[in-house]
């Protein structure tokens, strides 16, 4: 199969438009569309349905994406290490980070990975752990930050992060250490579900045998800490959540802590790659100086 058009292939699905995809690749566009189609008949299924919108994945294009994403990437990568082993490590380095550390520490950590090693680009991508362990397990990122691990991945410990009952000024729940069986009956403003925080206080809840009056659920921790100051409910968060809102907030621990573990996973097939390597301490770094 020609390796070429792949490329091109996932050039065009990650745009969705041969337009896109041409200025991107600096290849014309008949030449993209005449690539596209001797793929398909390479396969013989058709992976894109086009439209005037543009160019949308069919469900075989999709199941095509999903198994040579990571390996185009792979092969990118060990072309470059071969390229510059006298050199620098350069190349593109995939890292996934959870929500909450994205807005704490991202954009520290690309500047760290940008002063120390110029040839790398660093391709930053945010989301959910369930889909970053996918994505990882993939071969479509190299590495992430996620909120627990997978027994089929390395993964090394780097925080454990305290979370805290947080609420207004003066809410008499906040007196002293929270415990949880105290919390039933009160308003609660919480992680939405897809949120791996949400699945630790729901576990929390249930080993305390109560089950939260949950008034609104939001994906964004900002959004819940003004629901919290308008006095809509309580809500538990990181420390990190609140660093820096002193006097606007009030916050206590768990008895016993409450706590969630911050991971670095790393992709099987990316763990040799010489620029993986060089980004792997700078992440490290960032974390434990952000949230540790």
């Amino acid at each position: 199969m020609d390796l070429k058009r792949l490329q091109t292939f996932l050039r065009v699905a990650e745009t969705g438009s041969l337009s896109a995809a041409s200025d991107r690749l600096r290849i014309a566009q008949p030449a993209l569309s005449r690539q596209i189609r001797m793929l398909e008949d390479e396969v013989g299924q058709t992976l894109f349905a086009r439209s005037r919108e543009g160019m949308a994945l069919t469900p075989a294009g999709e199941l095509l994406q999903a198994r040579v994403s990571g390996l185009l990437r792979q092969l990118e990568q060990g072309v470059e290490d071969v390229r510059s082993m006298e050199d620098a490590p350069q190349g593109k380095v995939a890292v996934g980070l959870v929500p909450s550390a994205a807005a704490v520490m991202g954009a520290d950590f690309a500047m760290a990975v940008g002063r120390a090693h110029p040839g790398i680009r660093l391709n930053l991508q945010q989301g959910y752990t369930s889909h970053l362990l996918d994505w990882v397990h993939r071969g479509e990122i190299d590495m992430a930050l996620v909120y627990r691990g997978a027994e089929q991945l390395p993964a090394e410990q780097l925080v454990r992060e305290e979370l805290l009952l947080v609420g207004p000024q003066g809410h008499p729940a906040l007196d002293g250490p929270a415990e949880m069986a105290r919390l039933e009956g009160l308003p609660m403003v919480l992680p939405s579900a897809e949120n791996g925080l949400r699945l630790i206080v729901d576990m929390a809840a249930e080993r305390a045998g109560i089950r939260f009056d949950v008034l609104a659920e939001a994906s964004a921790f900002q959004l819940l800490l003004e629901l919290v100051a308008e006095g809509m409910g309580l809500s538990i968060l990181p420390r990190t959540a609140i660093q820096g809102m002193a006097g606007r907030f009030a916050a206590t621990g768990f008895a016993p802590p409450l706590h969630r573990d911050i991971q670095l996973v790393l992709s099987r097939s990316a763990r040799q790659g010489r620029a993986v390597q060089a980004v792997v301490p700078l992440l490290r770094d960032a974390t434990l100086k952000a949230l540790g």
